[in-house]
């Protein structure tokens, strides 16, 4: 699930409904940390920590949004492979 307000925006990795803050808990935070750390070899930085949100801005073109979709399948793909 993806969540956001303006150019803020999170990945959650967790099944059900969110209404609380309470909900976010369930997030995955190994696979959220393993993805962002996969990220990299996309040539895409966005800081490994747990619940850290993303922005974008102007500066940002529809190939950064593209490549950011694209290079987030792959990384959640590898990371989910890593998991025993």
């Amino acid at each position: 699930m993806v969540s956001g307000f303006g150019s803020v925006f999170v990945s959650y990795f967790l099944e059900g409904e969110v209404t609380s803050y309470d909900d976010l808990l369930r997030h995955d935070a190994e696979l959220f940390v393993g993805y962002r750390s996969e990220l990299i070899a996309e040539g895409i930085f966005e800081l490994p920590l747990n619940l850290k949100r993303s922005h974008f801005s102007y500066a940002h073109s529809d190939a950064d949004v593209d490549a950011l979709i694209a290079g987030t399948e792959l990384a959640v793909t590898r990371a989910l492979a890593r998991r025993p």
